[in-house]
Formats: structure tokens, sequence, C-alpha cells
């Protein structure tokens, strides 16, 4: 089951930037050669530094607070992030081992490994990632508390992995592989990039996103739902009884779908967009 829509533009009413977008020659996304093949879904977008760089100068040029916060931050300006990213984007959620069963990593694309390093470094490390407590006294009176994150480094495949080791509330993990900057919700999901980057399974060549993605376009954007894998990861948070009547009543319904995708393709007056339902 397909759905097609098809975004027409006024030229005369576009930004320099949305036409940049629109008419920006397409090319094969890398990061989607990184998504694990065990990802439970997925999405990847080019040509989004432009647009971001736009969002981020209409804040800044509209609230000066905002606009040196951005420079603060190593966000804008002189070597800053902004001028650092290639524009391909790539996030994916992969199961987890754990009291959360699901993790995922986001990845970009950089142009300067080495600074886009250290503005990770400077910028996750600076983050409130602390579990916060509160202490109370025999006088009512209560005190919030946060634990101080504490951070290391390990080697993986070659390439440096940092991490919050204890004192966070989300085990954060960041490394560069190449070309490409990964944040993850834990140590295992940015290795598990690794690995992939390694010669591992990725999703790129697994049959079920093959298969799937072929009926839409993926020139500049691409969405993909393993449904089983959702719907087995989702069920086996349930006891016994409950895993039944979900069986029952909403899995029943989702069985014969193996796939959710979405893809579109920019040109210089339209997007095309398509939404496909794969029910083999």
């Amino acid at each position: 089951m397909a759905l097609d829509t098809v975004m027409m533009y006024d030229d005369a009413k576009l930004s320099d930037v949305q036409r940049q977008t629109l008419s920006a020659a397409d090319h094969p996304n890398p990061l989607i050669d990184l998504v694990p093949d065990d990802a439970l879904g997925m999405y990847a977008v080019e040509h989004l530094d432009a647009a971001i760089a736009d969002q981020v100068g209409r804040v800044g040029s509209s609230d000066p607070h905002a606009d040196q916060e951005f420079k603060r931050l190593g966000v804008t300006g002189a070597g800053g992030l902004l001028s650092q990213l290639t524009g391909d984007v790539a996030a994916a959620a992969s199961p987890e081992q754990g009291t959360i069963p699901v993790g995922g990593v986001l990845m970009v694309g950089t142009n300067d490994p080495a600074a886009t390093s250290k503005w990770l470094d400077d910028s996750l490390q600076s983050l409130p990632l602390g579990a916060s407590g509160a202490s109370c006294s025999s006088n009512g009176g209560c005190r919030i508390t946060h634990e101080t994150t504490r951070w290391a480094t390990e080697s993986h495949g070659g390439v440096t992995v940092t991490y919050a080791s204890s004192g966070a509330a989300l085990p954060v993990a960041y490394a560069v592989i190449g070309d490409v900057a990964v944040v993850g919700s834990s140590r295992a999901q940015v290795e598990h990039v690794i690995d992939v980057h390694a010669g591992g399974g990725a999703i790129s060549t697994a049959a079920r996103f093959t298969s799937a993605t072929a009926s839409v376009p993926t020139d500049d954007g691409v969405l993909y739902l393993d449904v089983p894998a959702i719907v087995n990861v989702i069920r086996r948070q349930f006891p016994p009884a409950e895993a039944a009547s979900f069986d029952n009543e909403i899995g029943k319904s989702l069985k014969p779908i193996e796939a959710v995708v979405a893809g579109t393709k920019n040109e210089p007056d339209l997007q095309r967009t398509r939404l496909f339902i794969w029910i083999p």
C-alpha cells in the first residue's frame, strides 16, 4: 500500500537556502552503510547543513542573547560546528541490553573530524547528565543533589570511544569514526556502529531493507521501520498473560506488515514523497 504526495513550491517565495537545498546534487548517503543490520528503525537525510545554518541564523539575528550563546557553545562563528557539517545525517534505534530495551545513535558527517571531536569533548562533557536525588532534613527542608558525571575512554576497533562511566542518568557515549561523528545512548550502541564500519552487518545490505526501500525514492531522505522487530521488542516487555492479549489484539493486526518506509526526492520546484506499507 502506497501514498504519494507532491509538494510544489513558488520559486518567488523560496529563500536562497530553500533553493539551494531543493537543487543540491543528490549522492548516496554514506551514513546508511553504518546503520547496524539489526536496527529497529532508521532515518537518513542529506543537505541538512544549509537548513540548520539558516534556522540558527534566523534565531540568532532576532535574539542577540541566543546569538551569543551559539557562539559561546561553538555552534556558530569561525570554525564553529555548523561549518564542519557535510549535511549527511542519520539516526537509528537498535535493541539494547538492560532495563531500557532500545537504544540509539545519531550520526553526522563532518569535513573536519578533529574539530568535531573537540567540539564533542567540550560540549557533551559539560552537559548536566548526572543523576539527581533529594535529601530532606527533620525540619522539612529538602535539597536537590546532582551526581558528578565521570568520563572515560576506551579503544574499540582502533577507534577512541568516550563515555559517561559513572554518575550519569543516561550513559551517553560518542566517537568520531573517520569523517562521521557518532553520539549514542550507550557505549554498546557506539561500539556497534564501529563494528559495522569494520565490516559488520549493515542495514544497507539486508534483504528486508533493500526490498522495502526499493519502492520509495531515497535520493534525499529515507525512513525505515522494521515492524516485526519493533513488535517483538514491545511484546517482550509484557508478562506472559498480557503478551498473549497483545498478540490477539494489536499483534494480529500488525502481523502481515513487514515494514513501513518513506522516501523523498527534491527537485528545483517540488518535493516528491512516498509512504509505503510493505505487506509481502
